[in-house]
């Protein structure tokens, strides 16, 4: 997350949701620092009046359930490495970068099954220019991120639309990677031992 996209807290009803716990927020900050995950901190219970949950590295797994156990209406995700995995557990995930040079990876959220948000700077990404052609209504560019809440409730589909949608993208995926194992099968025939 990067202080533009912060702005999606900066929807009154959005945050209302937040605050009942009726949706989680969890955000990964891009800077891991201490004192910019304690800014990041300090601005979301400032603005919600609510205490993240920080999940760090140095947390036990024991200590982790933890506090996940609550259920917190806000989570703050400092642990690198784990955001593909853990994309599987979310709806909707808004991706950062758009709001800079350019939206980072939209593939990890899309492969999990998220509906994709995120900032309108694009222009340098092939993965979505791959998402709007296979999937052009999972994906929603906001000119302001506090634009975030109101375009969720504009475009969540019915349970059998969703569930529609995870098999397309499965089988899309099984797709992909069946070309992938030709095509380096192909790959390594082609190749000759270099004679010297």
């Amino acid at each position: 997350a990067w202080p533009p996209e912060i702005g999606l807290l900066k929807n009154a009803a959005g945050q209302t949701e937040i605050k009942n716990g009726t949706w989680q927020l969890t955000i990964a900050p891009h800077q891991l620092r201490p004192a910019a995950v304690q800014a990041l901190a300090t601005f979301v219970e400032n603005t919600l009046g609510l205490a993240p949950t920080i999940i760090s590295p140095d947390l036990s797994a024991t200590e982790v359930q933890q506090r996940l156990a609550t259920r917190p209406s806000v989570v703050l995700l400092t642990v690198p490495g784990v955001l593909c995995e853990l994309y599987t557990c979310f709806g909707h995930a808004f991706v950062g970068g758009g709001y800079g040079r350019s939206i980072h990876s939209l593939l990890e959220p899309y492969w999990a099954g998220c509906m994709l948000y995120g900032g309108p700077k694009v222009f340098r990404s092939t993965e979505y220019d791959y998402v709007v052609q296979n999937s052009p209504a999972w994906i929603h560019l906001l000119a302001d991120a506090a634009d975030f809440y109101p375009t969720c409730l504009a475009h969540l589909p019915d349970a059998a639309t969703w569930a529609a949608e995870q098999e397309r993208r499965q089988q899309k995926a099984l797709a992909h990677q069946e070309n992938f194992l030709l095509l380096a099968h192909n790959l390594l025939q082609s190749l000759r031992p270099l004679s010297v």
